[in-house]
């Protein structure tokens, strides 16, 4: 990432501008000043030597841009380009641009990751947006400026995509294109292919909005300028990655670890009243409701899992006003409107700072998207035409602007994006109320139970666990964002109660499952004890997961159960390690080719491999060679088109098909195997020639760092991943070549039911316990045991609580998964006894069904 140095006359100045600039760009941007002279009290001057200094301290291999302010500034900036190595100096560019402009402008570019160039030009280019703001509105340019003719437009293939997402382009994986869009020097445009919707800036996240994308709609990219090809490279990376959300995590957002709820569709009270369903977008009627009669219960949404009871408290949110008065300056106006939106995305910062400590950073990344509607043009322009062509206050039109971006959400028909809208007011709120006024919601006055209309991202965020005990909400869904963070922290909540919530008086006795979606209005003392008591037992087995996730998972009769985590690089491992993993049982290192856009030497990979075996502090790390291919391309490795990549060169294969580059990774797995406790495993093996090919490019691999005067491990232990029904049916011929296998039953499943997970059409019949799947884990299982190797699962089904027993009884001896799994699967593990999880396991074989075996388990788990 670029530098920045600041040389001005004035200390006071130069710190002044970089606070500026790094609240404007964010705190990954390394800015430097050089202020004054080096004098006791930094007296007015400027000095060449801490101008070097500067340039130091923020030194980049890709560049450093020094901005000036006048006179001798420039002088001393000369003299200080005179000083420096000449490796460095033909990195380090003066600019002419204006010091406060050009420094906000070059700060948000450079954060941007923009090359030195573009940064520069971004800093020359400083003052157009004041010019554009002073200027009268007929002397405003209505159309964008001639490109450059000097430059040469080379016109880019279009790009078309299958949206993965199940939940279609919602706001986390938009903000990820807009993102990416906006790193590089084109003009990207999305469209809805077939629709009729677009094409629309991919630079604005409510303009992709209105396109409406869900799972299996193809996205249409289109980009033009100098960065082109690079822009649309990235954005298919970006795709092949879900868009930044993995499989395991949209599932969790989406379900808080369980399938999904599903809405009745006229769902009504006990009395009559109007439930779940109509209540999400049921507008607010303006009236009070009756309150429920003692006794009643509400059925609404599941949306958090957990029992509670405790006195309604409502949480209501007096309502904005936007004065009437005449608006001042138009200048004045927008920089108020400048000063307000830059608060609001300091809040969300530290918002999202408090939730990444409580929730995680799935959870955190709420407030990521949310920071970008205050940088979308679609937003900013017309609250601009408000305040300057209109001349309306800075809080009327951007109210305005909200709004009529919010009913752009509305009208979208996925249901989930349609709650997109209440995210764009809250935002919108926020800044409103950093215009007019400080907040105005009101906090639970005692402890209890939490009534509201909805409750926005940010007040679910803010909610004090001290006092909350549980939330019930009249509107929303079960996807909404705030249940979703609900979910995330731990209380319990139930959505799309009904208006006749809001009629619940103050202080009444209320008892919400989390589990079934009830609210038991003024329950008696039976149903209060009833209540009480499950809410105890719900509590007692949460504390004891979470108290008990770092011992070792033991069987009742005495078996223990390794259970490890599954990770993409060396910033999941503490995560891992807290959540009581006894090792990482999968490294997925494709996450660091993934995420370049070149491919990763031996010391790039050697520094991630060894950053992550340091951070798991002597725990085992099994490492995953490269895994690539089908659904995971990399755009600077050039393969051939195949009709149907998944069973084209991926895995072992392209490792085999391209051997420096298996063993240059093998090289630097085994500089940390000699360090740490560390295993290999080489993904989609098919066969066992694939498997002895690739211990062949081990062994030169160990054989050339020795011959380097690297020293290397005697030994490392070697698996494969069986996700090949020709392995599981062959195991017993790999037993002598192997030290241990691991099911990968996600893609174990795909293969054997011919069924691709992504594919919405028919990833439901690529069910993991299917009896087909369970024969195969079983052959592997024994076939392992028989020849003294261990057996693990790494798919998706290890951490499911209701398959465990399944599993183990299967002859798994461990397990591997995402690590909030992991308490509450060793106290699955620790609930079963390994004679009736044969039991289960010969009855399951037997079963005809996927959900024949379900019920099966189901039946085990309630014994």
């Amino acid at each position: 990432m670029i530098g920045l140095v600041l040389v001005s006359h004035s200390a006071k100045l130069a710190e002044g501008v970089a606070e500026l600039a790094a609240q404007m760009a964010g705190p990954a941007v390394r800015i430097a000043v050089a202020g004054g002279l080096d004098l006791p009290g930094r007296p007015l001057g400027t000095d060449a030597v801490l101008v070097t200094k500067a340039v130091d301290d923020v030194w980049s291999d890709d560049g450093v841009l020094v901005l000036m302010d006048l006179g001798s500034a420039v002088l001393s900036a000369e003299l200080a380009l005179d000083l420096l190595p000449e490796e460095r100096r033909g990195r380090v560019l003066l600019t002419e641009a204006p010091l406060v402009e050009g420094a906000v402008a070059a700060a948000v570019a450079a954060g941007l990751g923009e090359p030195l160039e573009t940064v520069a030009a971004e800093a020359l280019g400083g003052l157009a947006a004041k010019a554009a703001q002073l200027a009268p509105a007929a002397a405003r340019p209505t159309t964008p400026p001639p490109a450059d003719e000097s430059a040469e437009v080379v016109p880019q293939p279009d790009l078309r995509l299958t949206i993965p997402n199940r939940l279609g382009l919602h706001a986390r994986p938009a903000a990820a294109l807009v993102r990416t869009a906006a790193a590089f020097d084109a003009g990207v445009t999305v469209a809805r292919a077939g629709s009729g919707r677009g094409p629309v800036s991919a630079r604005s996240l409510n303009a992709v909005a209105t396109l409406g994308l869900r799972q299996g709609d193809e996205l249409l990219v289109q980009a033009s300028g100098p960065q082109a090809a690079e822009a649309l490279a990235a954005i298919r990376r970006l795709a092949a990655e879900r868009f930044g959300e993995p499989a395991e995590a949209e599932s969790a957002e989406a379900s808080g670890g369980g399938a999904l709820p599903t809405a009745p569709t006229a769902p009504t009270t006990p009395m009559g009243m109007p439930g779940a369903g109509a209540a999400e977008t049921t507008p607010p009627t303006g009236t009070a409701a009756p309150p429920p009669a003692p006794g009643s219960v509400l059925q609404g949404l599941p949306a958090s899992p957990g029992i509670a009871v405790g006195a309604a408290r409502h949480l209501q949110a007096v309502p904005i006003a936007i004065p009437d008065a005449p608006a001042a300056d138009p200048a004045v106006e927008w920089a108020a409107l400048t000063r307000a939106l830059a608060a609001t995305a300091a809040d969300l910062r530290r918002t999202s700072e408090t939730v990444a400590d409580r929730a995680g950073k799935d959870g955190a990344a709420i407030f990521a998207a949310h920071e970008l509607f205050l940088q979308d043009e679609a937003l900013l322009s017309p609250a601009h035409d408000g305040v300057f062509c209109d001349g309306t206050t800075a809080a009327r039109s951007w109210a305005d602007a909200v709004s009529a971006a919010a009913a752009v959400w509305d009208a979208l028909d996925d249901p989930y994006q349609r709650a997109r809208a209440a995210d764009l007011r809250d935002v919108g709120d926020q800044v409103l109320r950093h215009l007019l006024g400080p907040p105005s919601e009101v906090a639970p006055a005692a402890a209890g139970i939490v009534l509201a209309a909805e409750l926005s991202p940010a007040e679910t965020a803010g909610l004090d666990r001290a006092l909350v005990r549980a939330v019930a909400c009249a509107r929303g869904g079960p996807t909404s964002h705030a249940a979703i963070l609900a979910r995330s922290l731990g209380i319990p909540a139930v959505v799309g109660l009904g208006d006749a919530l809001l009629g619940v008086a103050e202080g009444t006795m209320l008892a919400l499952d989390g589990e079934t979606g009830a609210v038991t209005v003024d329950p008696s003392p039976v149903a209060v004890r009833a209540a009480e008591d499950r809410r105890a037992v719900w509590a007692h087995h949460e504390a004891d997961a979470r108290g008990r996730a770092r011992e070792p998972a033991v069987t009742r009769d005495g078996s223990v159960v390794h259970v490890a985590a599954n990770i993409a690089g060396p910033r999941d491992a503490p995560a891992a390690v807290a959540a009581g993993a006894d090792g990482v049982g999968l490294l997925r290192t494709e996450f660091l080719f993934l995420q370049a856009d070149h491919l990763p030497g031996e010391d790039e990979q050697e520094r991630a491999y060894r950053a992550t075996a340091e951070a798991l502090a002597g725990l085992p790390l099994t490492v995953r060679t490269l895994d690539v291919g089908a659904d995971k391309q990399l755009p600077y490795l050039t393969q051939a088109p195949e009709q149907n990549p998944f069973l084209g060169v991926r895995g072992i294969r392209l490792g085999l098909s391209r051997p420096e580059l298996l063993h240059v990774q093998l090289r630097a797995i085994l500089r940390v195997a000699r360090d740490h406790p560390l295993r290999i495993m080489f993904p989609m093996v098919a066969t066992v020639d694939e498997l002895l090919q690739a211990r062949e490019v081990l062994d030169e691999a160990r054989a050339s760092l020795a011959s380097a005067g690297v020293s290397v491990p005697d030994s490392v232990e070697v698996g494969i991943m069986v996700e090949v029904p020709a392995a599981a049916l062959t195991a017993e011929a790999f037993v002598p070549h192997v030290d241990f296998f691991s099911l990968g039953t996600n893609d174990l499943a795909q293969y054997t039911l011919a069924a691709e997970r992504g594919n919405a059409a028919v990833a439901a019949f690529a069910d993991p316990l299917h009896p087909a799947v369970l024969r195969l884990i079983e052959h592997t299982a024994r076939a392992a045991a028989a020849g003294g190797r261990e057996t693990a699962v790494c798919g998706e089904v290890a951490g499911d609580p209701l398959a465990i027993p399944l599993l183990l009884g299967l002859g798994v001896g461990e397990l591997s998964m995402a690590p909030a799994r992991i308490p509450a699967a060793k106290q699955a593990v620790r609930a079963t006894s390994l004679k009736s999880a044969r039991r289960l396991a010969d009855e399951a074989l037997s079963a005809e069904s996927a959900a024949a075996v379900r019920r099966l388990c189901g039946a085990l788990r309630r014994d």
